[in-house]
């Protein structure tokens, strides 16, 4: 089963949609390696995707927005963690 690393904002319902996402990953037989919650207007991601990088995950799941979803994307490519960007609907846009 795969290895997850988990990067949330601190609203509750990016948290809401993480925490339901672990317990669901969990119960099919998969592991969360990390999962780092981000305080409220913080858009440093640097530090977590440096700690879900560590953590050598097979796949990350963002539980924010799309307007945050991107800047998640690049810090976890800059920390060398080039495995798909999964979340929920929020992560996508027309744009």
């Amino acid at each position: 089963m795969l290895r997850v690393a988990v990067i949330t904002d601190e609203k509750q319902v990016s948290q809401g949609l993480a925490n339901d996402f672990r317990s669901a990953f969990e119960r099919a037989g998969g592991t969360i390696v990390s999962f780092e919650i981000v305080p409220e207007g913080d858009t440093a991601y640097a530090p977590y995707a440096v700690r879900a990088a560590a953590a050598d995950p097979e796949l990350l799941f963002f539980g924010g927005e799309y307007d945050h979803a991107a800047l998640v994307k690049q810090a976890a490519v800059a920390a060398g963690l080039t495995v798909p960007l999964m979340g929920g609907d929020g992560i996508q846009a027309d744009e």
